[in-house]
């Protein structure tokens, strides 16, 4: 199965905290932004999201706490077992917008499911 990469999971948290702070700079000019503040909060999200996979990874590294990548069902409550896919994963997701489902990538994970981006439309959203 597919094992979570620490020092990605490391290197995506730095690209994440730079984009924070130029969307923060951002801000500092245009402080009425609702795109900069949407994006903010997005990436303070992200950020959260992706600093306890970083310690959930850290902690069952080394442990039999894998993700296989074929389990046919996703939890349906929010858990830390390892049993998400990991972000990158491509995914098929309902689009709400129309109910139809499409294809799409594992942005980050939020304690309702998954925060998706969906491919070739570059919509995002979570599911």
């Amino acid at each position: 199965g597919e094992k979570v990469n620490i020092q990605e999971l490391a290197t995506n948290l730095a690209t994440y905290k730079e984009q924070l702070q130029q969307v923060r700079e951002l801000l500092a000019d245009d402080p009425g932004n609702t795109e900069y503040l949407d994006m903010e909060k997005e990436l303070s999200e992200v950020i959260a999201l992706t600093e306890e996979l970083l310690v959930a990874a850290k902690q069952s590294d080394g442990s039999s706490g894998h993700v296989s990548g074929n389990s046919s069902h996703l939890p349906s409550h929010a858990s830390d077992d390892g049993a998400k896919f990991p972000v990158g994963t491509k995914v098929q997701a309902v689009w709400s917008e129309d109910g139809e489902w499409y294809d799409a990538t594992v942005e980050a994970h939020t304690p309702n499911g998954y925060y998706v981006c969906y491919d070739g439309w570059g919509n995002r959203e979570e599911v």
